[in-house]
């Protein structure tokens, strides 16, 4: 690599932020695998702290692993190719968010056929919930594909028809209190971005985006992009 490769890639990096095309793979200085690694320990340990109910083995068994998942998932985020620029002070993707949540008039035909020509066990998609007060696009796989039925199976959220419907609702005193709606979506650009991005929404529009899981961030970084 020459210097002006190398100043190139740095000033992608500047302000911590990546967003180059010669920012490839293979030319990633160190500083930017380290960088997303203390964000998303931060993050982890943050949302530890705040978890109810776990055990004390439960929080050992989760420490213990988290060096395994936090590397593999910071590597994931520099080799990935995701057309989002990468906030590595954040370890998240920055990309442009609507005014509101939408759904093409035409997604319940696009997913249908999607799902039954091109959809493959563990492939993420996306979800839009909505409650009383928020709404936001999240995450989830697919791990089961029961076409006979009309219908498939996502990691989290649970049973959707080919349409994109929940088969899965809370039970009745839980979805009174909370409203809550789930719809599987197209997993495109415009709807993975928007996951990816932490999008969400409340009664006066845009809100602060909220940082993924390690889940959904492993998930994010198996997406192949075309």
């Amino acid at each position: 690599m020459n210097e002006n490769q190398q100043a190139d890639i740095f000033q992608a990096l500047h302000g911590g932020y990546v967003n180059s095309p010669e920012a490839t793979p293979d030319k990633w200085p160190a500083a930017a695998f380290a960088e997303l690694c203390n964000a998303l320990y931060e993050r982890e340990l943050q949302q530890l702290a705040q978890q109810l109910g776990l055990t004390v083995q439960g929080l050992q068994k989760r420490l213990r692993s988290l060096p395994y998942y936090i590397q593999q998932a910071a590597r994931g985020m520099l080799q990935c190719g995701a057309p989002f620029v990468l906030d590595l002070q954040n370890a998240s993707w920055q990309t442009p968010q609507k005014t509101k949540l939408q759904t093409a008039a035409k997604q319940t035909t696009k997913l249908s056929n999607w799902l039954h020509k091109h959809a493959k066990l563990g492939d993420a998609v996306v979800i839009h919930v909505q409650t009383q007060h928020l709404q936001k696009a999240v995450l989830d796989s697919l791990d089961r594909l029961d076409l006979a039925q009309q219908r498939v199976h996502c990691n989290h959220w649970g049973w959707f028809d080919l349409q994109g419907q929940w088969l899965d609702p809370l039970p009745a005193h839980e979805a009174a209190a909370t409203a809550m709606q789930a719809v599987l979506v197209l997993p495109d650009k415009y709807h993975l971005g928007a996951a990816m991005g932490g999008h969400q929404w409340g009664h006066k529009g845009k809100l602060d985006p909220r940082p993924l899981s390690l889940r959904e961030v492993l998930l994010a970084t198996r997406i192949q992009w075309r």
